[in-house]
């Protein structure tokens, strides 16, 4: 089945708004993006999407698609997919990080409506 591709800008604003994306990551990792004449989210999108590449160090787009098989029938890209809803889920992003214990184990992320693992990207890895 053919992914749905959105739009460049409503990608653009749906992993940018997420806090996900990790351009040093991404230029560490892929020397093309490196190379490219663009910003590195910008490569993501025209690329790393379509290609499942990592966004960031955490998210693993391989392990989500085969771990959650509806993922395969869905009609956006793993992550896209993980934004949109994985995350309001608890779904993993990998096989190691488990976002109801993260939720369960922190205090301050117990009662908090927002994603576990989105808190721990932006702040719990620090």
């Amino acid at each position: 089945m053919k992914k749905k591709e959105f739009s460049f800008k409503k990608s653009k604003r749906i992993i940018k708004n997420s806090g996900l994306f990790d351009k040093v990551f991404y230029l560490r990792t892929y020397a093309d993006a490196r190379k490219a004449d663009e910003l590195p989210l910008e490569h993501f999108i025209k690329y790393g999407l379509k290609e499942n590449r990592k966004p960031n160090k955490y998210f693993d787009p391989f392990w989500y698609q085969e771990f959650y098989k509806d993922i395969k029938e869905s009609e956006v890209t793993p992550f896209i997919h993980y934004i949109l809803y994985g995350l309001k889920e608890n779904r993993k992003p990998n096989k190691y990080f488990d976002p109801i214990w993260y939720k369960e184990y922190y205090e301050d992320v117990k009662n908090d409506d927002g994603s576990a693992f989105q808190h721990y990207f932006l702040y719990g890895r620090k």
